[in-house]
């Protein structure tokens, strides 16, 4: 277990020392200015102050997602790539605590794009923004941060497994925008679409972070949009904690994942 931790907080200063590059963090946030001033003002078109704010919260959301996604989900296919994968598997560290160091990394270089996604959102709406109920939307958030980076750490040992090439993640970016409640609650969504955006951990947290903007006040709503997060996102850490098996197991007994 011990051998564990190590391994996961030395995968942890490694990512951070590369993501914290002034090199590799200005054009990221640089590329994410243009969007959310985009959506900011698209919000504004509504004339509601709960849609602004609710935008004020998810836009920071969706470059995590996506930056994310792309990292920690490309992270198994880049060890490959750079053939370090042989290392981790000759060693008794386990192939998800390294990745999991990463995703840790990346949780902690989200504050950046957090901050820069808060300060459009102000700086183009000239507003505040105005929640009813602070307190409910801290846990809402975190558990919808949670989803976002349990179903990131999930695409790791999945882009490896079918051998995603270029272009494996610009399907799966938009739809986890669009489906993970991101920029507008998924009750907004066409009813086929609901359905399916309820397998997102993401979807239901954000469903309580709009009912925390908006000041309603039934406990049964939020303990149902946590509850069914916290299913989720458990339901996805084991899925991601067996494709690690696999993966591993794969290469362990062929040296390959050709075969």
């Amino acid at each position: 277990m011990l051998d564990k931790i190590r391994a996961l907080y030395a995968s942890f200063l490694i990512q951070l020392k590369l993501r914290s590059s002034l090199s590799r963090m200005v054009p990221d946030l640089a590329a994410a200015i243009p969007t959310t001033a985009t959506w900011t003002w698209l919000a504004l078109q509504s004339h509601s102050k709960d849609v602004l704010t609710y935008i004020f919260i998810g836009s920071p959301l969706v470059a995590v997602w996506a930056t994310a996604a792309f990292i920690i989900g490309w992270s198994l296919r880049n060890e490959k790539s750079a053939m370090t994968v042989p290392f981790i598997i000759v060693s008794r560290t386990s192939m998800m605590s390294v990745i999991s160091g990463k995703m840790f990394a990346e949780m902690l270089m989200a504050i950046p794009y957090g901050m820069l996604g808060t300060a459009v959102v102000i700086a183009v709406s000239r507003q505040l923004p105005e929640i009813a109920n602070i307190w409910l939307l801290v846990p809402s958030l975190l558990l919808a941060v949670t989803g976002l980076f349990v179903l990131s750490l999930l695409l790791a040992p999945l882009a490896l497994a079918v051998r995603g090439r270029g272009g494996f993640f610009n399907g799966i970016i938009p739809l986890g925008t669009a489906m993970g409640g991101f920029l507008y609650p998924i009750s907004r969504l066409p009813h086929a679409f609901q359905i399916i955006a309820r397998f997102f951990p993401m979807s239901w947290a954000m469903d309580s972070v709009w009912q925390s903007i908006r000041g309603v006040d039934s406990w049964g709503v939020f303990f149902r949009g946590w509850g069914m997060s916290l299913l989720l996102s458990a339901i996805f850490f084991l899925a991601a904690w067996w494709l690690f098996r696999v993966v591993e197991k794969q290469i362990r007994v062929s040296g390959s994942l050709e075969n």
